[in-house]
Protein backbone atom coordinates (compact mmCIF):
# COMPACT_ATOMS: atom_id res chain seq x y z
CA UNK A 1 0.00 0.00 0.00
CA UNK A 2 1.24 3.46 -0.80
CA UNK A 3 -0.05 7.02 -0.79
CA UNK A 4 0.61 9.53 -3.55
CA UNK A 5 -0.51 13.01 -4.53
CA UNK A 6 -0.93 14.41 -8.04
CA UNK A 7 -0.68 18.22 -8.02
CA UNK A 8 -3.45 19.85 -5.99
CA UNK A 9 -5.55 16.70 -6.00
CA UNK A 10 -6.20 14.86 -2.71
CA UNK A 11 -3.92 12.03 -1.67
CA UNK A 12 -4.74 8.70 -3.25
CA UNK A 13 -4.08 5.35 -1.63
CA UNK A 14 -2.89 2.59 -3.93
CA UNK A 15 -3.35 -1.03 -2.91
CA UNK A 16 -1.64 -4.16 -4.19
CA UNK A 17 -3.27 -7.57 -4.43
CA UNK A 18 -1.58 -10.18 -2.25
CA UNK A 19 -0.75 -13.68 -3.52
CA UNK A 20 -3.68 -15.25 -1.66
CA UNK A 21 -6.00 -12.65 -3.14
CA UNK A 22 -4.66 -13.29 -6.62
CA UNK A 23 -5.33 -17.03 -6.18
CA UNK A 24 -8.87 -16.36 -4.91
CA UNK A 25 -9.55 -13.93 -7.76
CA UNK A 26 -8.32 -16.39 -10.36
CA UNK A 27 -10.42 -19.24 -8.92
CA UNK A 28 -13.57 -17.09 -8.82
CA UNK A 29 -13.11 -15.76 -12.36
CA UNK A 30 -12.42 -19.27 -13.68
CA UNK A 31 -15.60 -20.53 -12.00
CA UNK A 32 -17.73 -17.66 -13.32
CA UNK A 33 -16.39 -18.06 -16.86
CA UNK A 34 -16.80 -21.82 -17.05
CA UNK A 35 -20.06 -22.54 -15.21
CA UNK A 36 -23.39 -21.07 -16.37
CA UNK A 37 -25.78 -20.15 -13.59
CA UNK A 38 -29.29 -18.74 -13.65
CA UNK A 39 -28.30 -15.21 -12.69
CA UNK A 40 -31.56 -13.34 -13.30
CA UNK A 41 -34.52 -15.55 -12.35
CA UNK A 42 -36.98 -12.72 -11.54
CA UNK A 43 -37.92 -11.69 -15.09
CA UNK A 44 -38.58 -15.25 -16.34
CA UNK A 45 -40.69 -15.83 -13.22
CA UNK A 46 -42.69 -12.67 -13.95
CA UNK A 47 -43.16 -13.81 -17.56
CA UNK A 48 -44.46 -17.13 -16.28
CA UNK A 49 -47.10 -15.33 -14.23
CA UNK A 50 -47.91 -12.55 -16.72
CA UNK A 51 -51.04 -14.43 -17.83
CA UNK A 52 -52.63 -13.29 -14.56
CA UNK A 53 -52.69 -9.69 -15.83
CA UNK A 54 -54.76 -8.20 -18.65
CA UNK A 55 -52.98 -8.22 -22.00
CA UNK A 56 -53.06 -4.41 -22.21
CA UNK A 57 -51.31 -4.14 -18.83
CA UNK A 58 -48.66 -6.64 -19.82
CA UNK A 59 -47.92 -4.78 -23.04
CA UNK A 60 -47.79 -1.44 -21.20
CA UNK A 61 -45.41 -2.84 -18.58
CA UNK A 62 -43.20 -4.49 -21.18
CA UNK A 63 -43.08 -1.29 -23.24
CA UNK A 64 -41.91 0.52 -20.10
CA UNK A 65 -39.24 -2.16 -19.70
CA UNK A 66 -38.22 -1.65 -23.33
CA UNK A 67 -37.72 2.07 -22.74
CA UNK A 68 -35.43 1.36 -19.79
CA UNK A 69 -33.52 -1.34 -21.67
CA UNK A 70 -32.98 0.97 -24.63
CA UNK A 71 -31.70 3.71 -22.32
CA UNK A 72 -29.29 1.24 -20.73
CA UNK A 73 -28.07 0.12 -24.15
CA UNK A 74 -27.58 3.71 -25.28
CA UNK A 75 -25.59 4.56 -22.13
CA UNK A 76 -23.45 1.46 -22.57
CA UNK A 77 -22.75 2.28 -26.21
CA UNK A 78 -21.75 5.84 -25.30
CA UNK A 79 -19.47 4.56 -22.54
CA UNK A 80 -17.77 2.08 -24.84
CA UNK A 81 -17.28 4.73 -27.53
CA UNK A 82 -15.70 7.08 -24.98
CA UNK A 83 -13.43 4.34 -23.67
CA UNK A 84 -12.30 3.41 -27.17
CA UNK A 85 -11.70 7.08 -27.99
CA UNK A 86 -9.43 7.28 -24.91
CA UNK A 87 -7.45 4.33 -26.24
CA UNK A 88 -8.81 1.60 -23.98
CA UNK A 89 -8.00 -1.74 -25.59
CA UNK A 90 -11.06 -3.72 -26.72
CA UNK A 91 -10.02 -6.71 -24.59
CA UNK A 92 -10.81 -4.60 -21.53
CA UNK A 93 -14.32 -3.99 -22.85
CA UNK A 94 -15.50 -7.53 -23.58
CA UNK A 95 -17.87 -7.38 -20.61
CA UNK A 96 -19.52 -4.32 -22.13
CA UNK A 97 -19.77 -6.10 -25.49
CA UNK A 98 -21.47 -9.05 -23.78
CA UNK A 99 -23.91 -6.72 -22.02
CA UNK A 100 -24.71 -5.00 -25.33
CA UNK A 101 -25.49 -8.34 -26.97
CA UNK A 102 -27.77 -9.35 -24.09
CA UNK A 103 -29.59 -6.02 -24.04
CA UNK A 104 -30.05 -6.08 -27.81
CA UNK A 105 -31.44 -9.62 -27.69
CA UNK A 106 -33.81 -8.79 -24.83
CA UNK A 107 -35.02 -5.63 -26.58
CA UNK A 108 -35.73 -7.62 -29.73
CA UNK A 109 -37.46 -10.45 -27.85
CA UNK A 110 -39.60 -8.22 -25.61
CA UNK A 111 -40.54 -6.08 -28.61
CA UNK A 112 -41.67 -9.18 -30.47
CA UNK A 113 -43.64 -10.36 -27.44
CA UNK A 114 -45.40 -6.99 -27.18
CA UNK A 115 -46.25 -7.18 -30.87
CA UNK A 116 -47.56 -10.74 -30.56
CA UNK A 117 -49.76 -9.91 -27.57
CA UNK A 118 -51.00 -6.69 -29.12
CA UNK A 119 -51.84 -8.29 -32.48
CA UNK A 120 -53.49 -11.34 -30.98
CA UNK A 121 -50.85 -13.66 -32.48
CA UNK A 122 -50.32 -14.79 -28.89
CA UNK A 123 -53.84 -15.42 -27.57
CA UNK A 124 -54.33 -13.99 -24.09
Amino acid sequence: MSTERDGNRPERTTYAILPAGRIALRARVEDLLSTPINEYPCFPQALGEAHNLPAESVVELLEHRLTILQEQLNELEIGVAKALARGVEPRFLIDADYQQVLLTAEIRWVGQLCGDIGSGALPW
